[in-house]
């Protein structure tokens, strides 16, 4: 290869279209995306795809995260969380408060964590009140935080996931090693019977329908 040769690289994408049903039209499906280290394809799929149906049939489609409850389910364990990254803003109502230094913002990190099974649980309640809204305040320890920052380890990455802007960000799957051909990459029908065997989990917590 020269300097100015691309690597071709495979990838796959999986489309879940759900059947209407008696209770609901869907208006929603599922793409997953397979990325490979630090690369994938789900920007310049997406905007194709966008481009395609926009200007053929005049159907615009976005694309966001299954649902913020479904994230949390996903990648937020009580073993994959290295960090808490929980920040308070100090406001004050009067104006002449602005020009003086003491009000601002106070981050508080927390790290090398174990919870118990009943502090986990009450830390999730807390999250999942968090994330349903842009007004909702994290309380922990009974002090309320306006922004929650965790570093969560995938795989073996670590990643920093903003709870309040969960919207773009896209739940990660690990492949199981015994899918790896001998070339190294993905072997194409243990993936899908993978894939398969793990969309039940998504359908059973996705909303449907867009309100």
């Amino acid at each position: 290869m020269t300097p100015n040769d691309v690597a071709e690289k495979k990838f796959y994408l999986y489309v879940i279209i759900p059947k209407d049903n008696r209770q609901v039209i869907v208006n929603k499906g599922i793409l997953i995306f397979q990325n490979i280290g630090i690369f994938g394809v789900k920007t310049i799929t997406y905007e194709n795809l966008f481009r395609f149906l926009s200007e053929t049939y005049n159907i615009s489609i976005s694309c966001a995260t299954i649902s913020p409850e479904l994230f949390v389910k996903k990648i937020v364990t009580k073993n994959n969380i290295k960090k808490m990254i929980m920040v308070k803003n100090h406001k004050s109502t009067n104006d002449t408060d602005l020009y003086y230094n003491g009000f601002g913002s106070e981050t508080r990190i927390i790290s090398k964590l174990c919870f118990s099974d009943t502090i986990w649980d009450k830390i999730v309640s807390a999250i999942n009140i968090f994330i349903k809204g842009k007004a909702n305040l994290f309380e922990f320890q009974n002090i309320e935080y306006d922004k929650l920052k965790l570093l969560v380890k995938i795989g073996e990455k670590d990643r920093t996931i903003d709870l309040h802007n969960l919207d773009k960000l896209s739940i990660i799957e690990e492949i199981p090693d015994y899918i790896q051909d001998e070339k190294g990459y993905a072997d194409f029908i243990q993936l899908t019977e993978y894939i398969k065997s793990t969309v039940d989990d998504y359908l059973q917590e996705m909303v449907f329908r867009i309100q």
